[in-house]
């Protein structure tokens, strides 16, 4: 689809932040930009070079085909969809160029979890909420956790005003919560867990692995959410 960092079209970049909010904002879903798209607002007043997409928490009873039906009314490509449950999870839409994802969030007092799929099963990450509140932006008035500090610190620990100079979205993020799925998406999910925190940042081998992953997946599982 020729798609672009953020960074590298700017101009398409903040025309998507706009047309999304407002697309958001008139189906009255309760939504705001996260991962590194906050990030990037709050650490270095910009979109992070590196940055591949844009990333907006939604309402997930907003997330709905007709919410869908009307970002596609607005230019945008729907080129992933994933449900958990029977409810959509997560979209990712694109337009000139620009990646968003539209991540659907269980929205509570004091907390929102939202799910990524991974394998046979998903992912499950909690992250602390408090509100939203409006944060201008290039001239754009977008939705921003309040707090966006212990927002960020959940995502990303509390080096989070430091940069790194890679990061695995699915398994860096430090809001990670438990895997769902069968016996060989929990160990793939346990592997992946452990090694991303790996002290040294090398991943551990033959035994060490295996009862690094035995550990992950009671840590994982143990943690656990309703949702």
């Amino acid at each position: 689809m020729g798609l672009v960092t953020p960074s590298r079209n700017e101009a398409a970049a903040l025309d998507a932040l706009h047309d999304i909010t407002s697309v958001l904002t008139a189906h009255h879903a309760l939504h705001h930009v996260c991962d590194g798209t906050l990030l990037g607002i709050v650490r270095e007043g910009g979109f992070i070079a590196d940055d591949n997409d844009i990333d907006f928490r939604v309402d997930r009873s907003a997330l709905t085909d007709d919410l869908v039906l009307a970002l596609q009314t607005a230019g945008f490509t729907l080129f992933k969809r994933s449900s958990v449950k029977g409810h959509l999870a997560s979209i990712g839409l694109a337009r000139d160029g620009i990646a968003v994802d539209l991540y659907g969030t269980d929205f509570s007092a004091g907390a929102a979890v939202f799910h990524i799929i991974y394998k046979d099963g998903y992912l499950t990450y909690r992250v602390p909420f408090h509100g939203v509140e409006e944060r201008v932006f290039r001239n754009l008035s977008l939705s921003v956790p309040k707090r966006a500090e212990a927002d960020l610190i959940a995502c990303y620990g509390a080096t989070w005003q430091t940069p790194i100079s890679a990061w695995d979205g699915v398994f860096d993020h430090r809001a990670l919560l438990c895997c769902t799925g069968g016996l060989k998406t929990l160990f793939s999910a346990a592997y992946k867990f452990q090694d991303a925190r790996s002290p040294n940042g090398k991943p551990l081998k033959g035994w060490s692995a295996l009862r690094g992953a035995f550990r992950a997946i009671f840590w994982l599982r143990l943690r656990a959410p309703e949702t």
